[in-house]
């Protein structure tokens, strides 16, 4: 339950409040307005008013009760305007514009004759709020007295009285006016009632002076509901061409309930109007209006290119992915490449979905046409989301890219693919992509810090026999490992044969070797890539083509020194690999029918890889038969 405060009390408050320093004048308003609001602050405002305090003061006061709570003004109301003090006057005045009542219509015509010209403006302004047409008889003389320094109070009063005499006046000012001037009188308008006013405030807001289209701006936002919602209905009608574009900037400055509909008929006239629509749907961005997916399926279809691209972009925030997609298909379809830049950049951002039917139909649009743009605006758009369950409709869309001219499509397709690759499928990625993706693998053997296990020669260097065991080295035999037999393995669709998996803990500072058959359709020659960790050596036909690695630890930490520059970061304190990996090429000739390859890969560190390429001249994937 509400606790009322004693009238004193809160009077006493208030007079603390109202007591302030000059300075804080606006303080002292706030608390008289937010006071007045109230029953019981009321009194303590009618106290202030018949107290006192600074003639201004008190003048505040009584106009707070004039605008909260008329019924507490009585004989103050007279007291002040026959007052000897002018800012009680023209708080009398203030408070006639706001009161309904007969005797406040009366004192403001007796204060037309004031001797202080501000408390006759106010004066006149009240007269017109109350006389309207009929007050122009009396506050002519008055009115055509206001000095141009005061445009602005004159053009508040004819507005005011709103009749056809008073806006011939204010055209007449405003042909005579200097610029400022001209300014205040138009920023007057923002109080214009009525249709004659309306017509000028849309001539103001075409006027060739930029400043004063912009005050008509001003005066238009300043406008009420009803007057506000007028004008935005003249400025969207068919026939006002010239308006549209003002509109549009009323509704950006003014996103409130009025706008709705008037973005609604902007919308309409865009069918045939181009910049119209364009600018009609970048306002449904600021205007909060549900039916904007409806708009995009509407536009993202339409003949102007700039129209098209506005419309994807009100999807930019919408909370239904797979609808969003569905509305976006006709923009990844689009023949212009910066309306299907910006779905794509829509989609990427906002939504984290699969549209129904998949997603290598829905690119497949774009990397149908041959165009370089728009390829890669296709694997931009695939990558990431190329599942599984897809893997095979992925490859016979982007196997043809797989070799295109163009490194960078190219490139993208191999790395679209490759994260899509995963489980069984993973090797023919791999294979698509020009890496050996089906190994054998043996081992370990044994290695030290020296890297002196990659220079002794095993047995699989002499002849690979692929059913042949032997017997563990002694540093693991502790350990109950089994003999060292052959395992078949398949590399992930990156192309990586991870040897720290197939030889985990404790097996370190290690030599393995690994083995693959492939069969070429003809004699070729091509380029062998290597890349392992932290040593390898590469057999083609058994002949030796590629030998790379450091000879112990300490030549590969200076090698990882130079390649990363520096070996520990001073900023992030964040060390990286210990050991770079070596890479190795070759240009090597490939037999026609049966070819083998054998790798030998002894390591330093704990992680432990390799993995093997074959390209052509052009940076191409050579494909074998497995």
């Amino acid at each position: 339950m509400r606790t009322r405060i004693p009238v004193s009390v809160l009077s006493l408050v208030l007079l603390g409040i109202v007591s302030l320093p000059a300075a804080d004048w606006i303080r002292q308003w706030d608390a008289l307005e937010l006071q007045a609001g109230d029953d019981v602050g009321a009194n303590a405002v009618a106290a202030i008013v018949a107290g006192d305090q600074a003639p201004w003061l008190r003048g505040r006061a009584l106009v707070a009760l004039a605008r909260h709570a008329p019924d507490r003004i009585g004989k103050e109301l007279a007291a002040f305007a026959t007052s000897a003090d002018p800012a009680l006057r023209l708080a009398a005045a203030d408070a006639c514009v706001i009161l309904g009542t007969r005797q406040a219509r009366d004192l403001a015509t007796d204060l037309l004759a004031d001797k202080d010209e501000a408390v006759r403006y106010a004066a006149a302004w009240a007269v017109a709020k109350h006389e309207g047409d009929g007050a122009w008889r009396a506050l002519r003389p008055t009115v055509e007295k206001l000095i141009p320094e005061r445009a602005e109070i004159q053009g508040r009063i004819l507005c005011a009285v709103g009749s056809s005499a008073a806006a011939s006046r204010f055209d007449d000012f405003y042909t005579t006016a200097e610029a400022p001037v001209k300014r205040d009188l138009v920023r007057s308008l923002a109080l214009a009632q009525g249709e004659r006013w309306m017509l000028r405030i849309e001539r103001f807001l075409l006027d060739e002076d930029g400043a004063i289209r912009s005050v008509a701006r001003t005066a238009a936002l300043g406008l009420s509901d009803d007057a506000y919602a007028a004008l935005l209905a003249r400025c969207t009608q068919p026939s006002a061409d010239s308006l549209h574009m003002t509109a549009m900037l009323l509704m950006l400055e003014r996103p409130d309930a009025q706008g709705t509909a008037a973005i609604a008929r902007l919308l309409e006239i865009g069918i045939k109007d181009a910049n119209v629509a364009r600018h009609g749907i970048d306002l449904l961005r600021v205007q909060v209006d549900q039916s904007f997916p409806a708009v995009v399926e509407r536009y993202v279809v339409a003949d102007d290119r700039l129209v098209r691209m506005s419309a994807v972009r009100l999807l930019a925030g919408f909370d239904d992915p797979e609808r969003g997609l569905e509305i976006l298909r006709p923009a990844i379809s689009d023949s212009h490449i910066d309306v299907v830049r910006e779905a794509v950049r829509i989609i990427r951002a906002e939504f984290d979905a699969v549209p129904s039917g998949g997603m290598v139909p829905y690119v497949a649009p774009l990397l149908e046409r041959g165009n370089t743009d728009f390829l890669l605006q296709g694997l931009r758009l695939l990558r990431g989301r190329l599942s599984e369950e897809e893997i095979d409709a992925g490859i016979a869309l982007l196997r043809p890219l797989l070799n295109s001219e163009n490194k960078y499509v190219r490139a993208e397709s191999r790395a679209t693919l490759a994260e899509a690759g995963q489980g069984g499928q993973s090797w023919r990625v791999a294979a698509l992509t020009g890496f050996m993706p089906r190994w054998r693998v043996i081992g370990p053997w044994e290695n030290d810090q020296e890297n002196a296990g990659f220079r002794v020669s095993h047995p699989p260097e002499d002849r690979v026999d692929l059913t042949a065991t032997y017997p563990v080295p002694d540093r693991w035999a502790a350990a109950n490992m089994p003999s060292l037999s052959w395992s078949e393995q398949i590399t992930g669709s990156s192309g990586y044969l991870r040897l720290h998996n197939i030889f985990p803990p404790p097996v370190e500072f290690a030599t393995a070797y690994a083995y693959t058959e492939f069969a070429a359709d003809m004699e070729r020659e091509v380029v062998m890539e290597v890349e392992a960790d932290d040593a390898v050596a590469v057999w083609l036909n058994g002949q030796r083509v590629i030998t790379e690695g450091a000879d112990s630890v300490a030549q590969n930490m200076d090698k990882s020194r130079r390649d990363r520059r520096k070996w520990w970061d001073g900023e992030s304190k964040k060390r990286g690999s210990s050991y770079p990996a070596v890479t190795g090429k070759a240009t090597v000739t490939l037999q026609q029918g049966r070819n083998t390859i054998l790798v030998k890969c002894s390591n330093l560190d704990i992680y432990w890889w390799l993995r093997v390429r074959l390209m052509d001249q052009d940076d191409k994937a050579v494909e074998v038969e497995w």
